[in-house]
């Protein structure tokens, strides 16, 4: 009987004791199917949305060391980010040897912020499933947000003023640098309209940070 415990060569001999003594050598290769993550966790770092096509890819290396070949049958992302990150790799797939698993995060898809899943890979190895912790960061450039587009003044009574305000912010990540605003075609001949308290410039924005700017109407 051959029985190896795990991926090894076994080796030993037969000896034959008769009227004519014989010797036989014995050479057993054993194999397992098994499976190894070199790392268990991924980290994409930060990632910038303008700056990645659409998605960014990484990669954990998967080794099969029982001297078989291992069989990968599902791929699954869970947790409250899973939708940002998918693997292509059409699947069943066989590993003889090793391969650079890819996985794709989409910056783009859930909102700025950190991001994280658990990628679970389940195989035929014995050892089977492996689990992957997955993090990434979307990194948003700077982006204006207006809390009102159209300012509209209605039935406003003669040599009355009225200030109105609205404000500008930054939703983005990075900082936002406004360097001017002004007014464009203003069809007035007699009344005013101008800013209140018109800042000095450059002004930047952090994230998050806001900037209210007051219109003051005269006619």
């Amino acid at each position: 009987t051959f029985s190896p415990d795990a991926f090894e060569t076994l080796t030993g001999t037969i000896d034959i004791v008769a009227n004519v003594n014989k010797t036989l050598n014995v050479l057993g290769q054993g194999t397992i199917k098994q499976l190894a993550l070199e790392n268990p966790t991924l980290d994409f770092g930060d990632i910038r949305r303008d700056d990645n096509s659409g998605q960014a890819s990484s990669s954990v290396k998967l080794t099969a060391t029982g001297g078989d070949v291992v069989t990968i049958t599902e791929v699954n992302f869970t947790g409250a980010d899973a939708s940002s990150f998918f693997s292509h790799i059409t699947l069943p797939f066989e590993i003889t040897d090793n391969i650079d698993w890819s996985v794709f995060f989409l910056p783009g898809h859930n909102g700025k912020g950190v991001k994280n899943a658990t990628m679970t890979i389940t195989s035929d190895a014995v050892n089977s499933p492996h689990v992957v912790e997955i993090t990434a960061n979307a990194v948003f450039p700077p982006i204006l947000s207006i809390s009102n587009t159209n300012i509209i003044i209605e039935n406003l009574d003669r040599l009355t003023t009225i200030d109105t305000t609205f404000v500008i912010s930054n939703i983005g990540n990075e900082t936002l640098n406004i360097n001017s605003y002004s007014f464009g075609l203003v069809s007035s001949t007699t009344g005013e309209i101008g800013f209140v308290d018109y800042p000095s410039f450059p002004i930047a924005l952090e994230e998050g940070e806001e900037l209210p700017i007051t219109v003051r109407f005269a006619p």
